[in-house]
């Protein structure tokens, strides 16, 4: 049991529209802008822009819907978290108060594709969950696990979501500290918190750090 936490992909934790454009003429949606990278760009905005581009593609935003009573009434409760593939049998990291509860999860990938999820694991204490795709899609591509015990305060951050819809969103921070609550993974393992300043928001919840 020793070391397992080394194994888990950093997840921003906190609390938990994209723009297309279409032809009138033709109502063809256009994908996004292919940009390249100016060469005046300093070596650290270079840095966050490589970050950017080689993690995105296993991005996804998690969308789940469960039913509920307000005012008396039957109510469909939807909400928005995010996630990153972490293999190529398309299991996904979120964390756990993403997919607490829901009745239906859906995972829309960077090809705006939607596919259907299933639960398969939680750990309240530690805020992480893992869901898999219901079938899984060949060729996605997937994050590498981070090893936590070499991360350093003072280093830079890059946290990319869907906070409050805006999928794709990219925020770049430092490590600010790690933090000891008293708390246990899977109630035998301590668990370290890791705290950052770079910008979470509300459906940041779950996506890479």
């Amino acid at each position: 049991m020793k070391g397992m936490h080394r194994n888990l992909l950093f997840v921003a934790t906190a609390f938990l529209c994209a723009v297309v454009m279409a032809s009138c003429s033709t109502e063809v949606v256009a994908g996004p802008k292919e940009r390249t990278l100016p060469d005046y760009l300093t070596s650290d905005e270079a840095q966050s822009a490589r970050v950017y581009r080689r993690i995105l593609p296993s991005v996804v935003t998690i969308l789940t819907s469960q039913r509920g009573f307000q005012d008396g009434r039957e109510v469909e409760q939807k909400a928005v978290g995010s996630g990153v593939l972490i293999s190529p049998q398309c299991h996904v990291l979120t964390a756990a108060h993403v997919v607490s509860g829901a009745e239906e999860i859906m995972v829309k990938t960077q090809d705006e594709k939607l596919h259907s999820a299933e639960f398969l694991f939680s750990e309240a204490g530690a805020d992480i969950a893992l869901i898999r795709f219901t079938e899984p899609v060949p060729g996605l591509q997937h994050a590498e696990l981070g090893d936590s015990d070499q991360l350093v305060v003072g280093q830079a951050a890059y946290a990319i979501g869907s906070p409050y819809g805006l999928e794709n969103s990219f925020s770049v921070g430092h490590i600010s500290g790690f933090r000891d609550f008293g708390r246990f993974y899977d109630g035998t393992i301590p668990a370290r918190f890791i705290q950052t300043d770079a910008a979470i928001n509300v459906g940041n919840s779950g996506g890479p750090l």
